[in-house]
Parts: structure tokens; sequence; C-alpha cells
């Protein structure tokens, strides 16, 4: 026998065979104690504490390596285009969330002005390179013909310039040659810059007026040793051709 709860039927009236009506009851309170029940609770929820802000995203440097380095290691292997950038973003995306890099021991490179570098950590299967640039400091375009790299701000601002080779680079050219501009942006504390062997492969740095810090996550790609060239690049492109660039080695 069913039955079907209906609240202006009188109880028990049988409407069909085997169904028969029973009234709904409430249960009333008083309001008096609801409004008592209700005062308790906001109470409770008024003694409790607020919670502090979180840092539950944000990693120490050694946290980061401790996740990235057996992270990036099992990507490494597809060195393909796309492998690539799926190592990168994969590496960027722990990346941005470093709290801070200890400074190691820095030290100028080359005939470059303003910039000093240190190694905080040796792979495999990248190597980090901590950068310091001081205010207006340039740090010219320059290939990574064998080497992705993944660059994270730290600290200040510094525009950034990526450039591609059109067609297969010469690096002995005494010649004049063209690159092609890619993209730009102020690198900041936690934006990123990256580049594969096949796409953006030039990169230029210039801090801002309060100079800039950062760090490159450089991984070998392609086997055989690199030395580091840099590009004479003028700020302004080819008359005619907006994203084009006269450049040649220094």
């Amino acid at each position: 026998m069913s039955r079907w709860i209906l609240e202006d039927e009188p109880d028990g009236r049988e409407i069909a065979p085997g169904v028969v009506i029973e009234r709904r009851r409430l249960l009333a309170l008083p309001a008096a104690a609801l409004l008592a029940a209700w005062t308790t609770r906001q109470g409770e929820l008024a003694s409790k504490p607020a919670s502090a802000p979180s840092e539950s995203g944000r990693l120490t440097f050694e946290q980061f390596l401790a996740e990235a380095v057996p992270g990036a290691s099992a990507r490494a292997a597809d060195t393909s285009p796309r492998g690539q950038d799926a190592y990168l973003w994969y590496l960027a995306s722990l990346a941005v969330r470093i709290l801070e890099v200890p400074e190691p021991k820095l030290a100028t490179f080359g005939s470059v002005e303003g910039v000093r570098f240190g190694r905080s950590f040796e792979g495999p299967p990248f190597l980090a390179l901590y950068w310091r640039m001081e205010p207006g400091a340039h740090l010219p375009a320059h290939p990574h013909p064998t080497a992705c790299v993944c660059t994270v701000g730290l600290e200040g601002e510094a525009r950034m310039r990526n450039f591609e080779f059109m067609g297969e680079p010469d690096y002995e050219t005494k010649e004049r040659f063209r690159v092609r501009f890619q993209h730009a942006q102020i690198l900041k504390p936690g934006r990123v810059n990256t580049l594969s062997t096949v796409r953006d492969n030039l990169h230029e740095f210039r801090a801002g007026p309060r100079g800039a810090r950062g760090i490159d996550f450089t991984t070998r790609v392609l086997p055989g040793e690199a030395k580091t060239l840099y590009l004479d690049l003028p700020d302004e492109p080819v008359e005619g051709h907006p994203f084009l660039f006269e450049a040649r080695w220094r």
C-alpha cells in the first residue's frame, strides 16, 4: 500500500486502491529557541580567529629543486620542438613559485659591463645560472644553439627581446645578416621568458632604472659545445620591414 503526503486532505482517506492519504505534521519550535540557537552559532563563528594568508603555493629554492630535478629529468628526453616547449612550460610552472634564490658568488663574464653571473645549481638536467644587472645594464642579444632556456625574474625589471635567425645561421660570417623579431616583454618578479633551439632562440636583456635580478634554467638539448656569441643589433628594424633587423656578430 502506498501513502501520499498531502497538506489539505484528511488522514486515512483512500483515494485509489492501495493509496492512502497521510497528513504531514511539522514539529514546531518556539521562536525563542530558534533565536537562541542562531545567536549561539553566530557567537561561535565570531570567536574563531581569522586565518593568516597562505604561502602554500610558494617554494623555497631547495623545494623547487626537489620537485623540478626529477620532473624535468623525466621530460628532457623528448627534444622535438613540441617536446622542448612541454619541458619548458613544466619548468616554468614550478619556477614562478620560487620565493627567493640565495645569491651565489658572482663574477663578470667576458666584456659585458654591469652584469654578473653565478651558478646556483649545476644539473643534470639543467644549469641554474643566477644573474644580477646594474641599472641600465645591457646584455646583448645572443643565441643558445644547443640549449633551451627558461628565464625567471626575481627582482626589478628588464626589457627582453627575442629574435629568430632567418634560415640556417652562419656563426663565422663577418657580413651582416637579418634576424626576425618575435616578441618583447618586461621581465618582472615571477614572470618568465622561454626559448628553445627552434624558436625565439636569440634573446637580449636591458635592465630598468632599478636594475634587475633573475635566474636562467639552461638545458642542453643538442650535442656539442656552443661558445657565447653576441650580436650588434639596432633598436630600429629594417625600413619597410617592421619585424626584420640587420645584425652582425661582435
